[in-house]
């Protein structure tokens, strides 16, 4: 159970992040507007990391490879409990599914555009989830030793 449970949620968001990008690049042919003025569906191929941040593609690829590299080695050195594991699944597939984009095409599809916060995908949800809940978890574990 320790091992499927974050497997299982890791593959999940992995295929729901792909197949989102890939039924909003064939099916959306202009914004689509699900609450007024607050949230739209918008579809816009993001060329840079994380809010835009301009970088050449190559570094990007290398930084998202370390990335994946320092979650995996973190995730096989520690005993980690289950929701740890579970932190660590989301990041590491939100990475991969933006990854992947980036390799096949040098650019990530986002589409979910809230207000005026910069427009985001599936994979970017799991990577902050999973990096709020190992902040949540890591702080109740420092107030719990203190």
């Amino acid at each position: 159970m320790k091992v499927f449970l974050p497997l299982f949620i890791g593959f999940d968001i992995l295929l729901f992040d792909l197949l989102s990008k890939y039924l909003v690049t064939i099916k959306l042919k202009e914004p689509l507007e699900i609450f007024s003025g607050i949230f739209f569906i918008e579809l816009h191929k993001n060329p840079g990391l994380a809010f835009s941040i301009p970088l050449p593609t190559t570094l990007q690829i290398i930084f998202s490879l370390i990335l994946l590299v320092i979650i995996f080695t973190y995730f096989k050195q520690r005993k980690i409990s289950i929701f740890e594991s579970v932190c660590l699944a989301s990041i590491f597939s939100g990475a991969v599914g933006n990854l992947i984009e980036r390799i096949l095409f040098g650019s990530v599809t986002d589409f979910l555009a809230i207000w005026k916060f910069p427009i985001f995908n599936v994979a970017d949800i799991a990577i902050s989830l999973g990096v709020i809940g190992l902040i949540f978890f890591e702080t109740q574990q420092h107030q719990k030793k203190s």
